[in-house]
């Protein structure tokens, strides 16, 4: 009797072959989603970044528009009425002119919240949506004014603008500002 081999026509792959490709599926599969999840981080974190930039801005252009203000309305030589000199101020659009600007807030009124118009405040009013981000300004000098306005996005300050940098969740805008009409 001869030996036949008798070829199977159903033949299919073993148990090692299905077991390297689950796994290379997975690996790759797992790689991907790392991917996805890392670039999302970096989206979200440059996002704030843009946000911070911004709000930084306008708190010197508050402040610029309080100093411009008080000229038009006739306060010659009082630029900067109403603008003390102070490390720790609040701005927001909400200012009304010609109170003072809050240089004697507390820690927690620095966060910003988003009103019901979209605008970002300081007032935690109903209606109001608390964000993630904090400003102050930090005002300095006497006749001209340095203006420096420092948002962070993680509610911790640094001492001072040297350390505040995108690593530690912290952006600011500096501008030099002329008493007009006073030198």
């Amino acid at each position: 009797m001869k030996n036949i081999k008798v070829k199977n026509k159903y033949a299919g792959f073993s148990i090692i072959e299905v077991l390297v490709s689950v796994t290379l599926i997975t690996v790759g599969l797992m790689a991907a989603v790392n991917l996805i999840s890392s670039s999302l981080v970096i989206s979200i974190d440059s996002r704030n970044q843009v946000i911070a930039g911004g709000l930084a801005q306008e708190g010197v252009e508050l402040v610029r528009n309080i100093r411009d203000n008080n000229l038009a309305s006739g306060d010659i030589g009082k630029s900067f009425a109403h603008i003390a000199s102070n490390v720790d101020c609040l701005i927001d659009k909400a200012y009304t002119y010609p109170a003072n600007i809050d240089c004697t807030a507390g820690v927690n009124a620095k966060q910003l919240f988003i009103d019901v118009n979209g605008f970002y405040v300081h007032s935690s009013a109903a209606g109001n949506t608390a964000t993630r981000f904090y400003r102050k300004l930090i005002i300095s000098g006497t006749t001209d004014r340095t203006v420096t306005s420092m948002v962070s996005w993680n509610g911790v300050f640094p001492v001072d603008t040297s350390t505040c940098n995108t690593t530690n969740k912290c952006a600011f805008v500096s501008s030099n500002l002329t008493a007009w009409q006073e030198n």
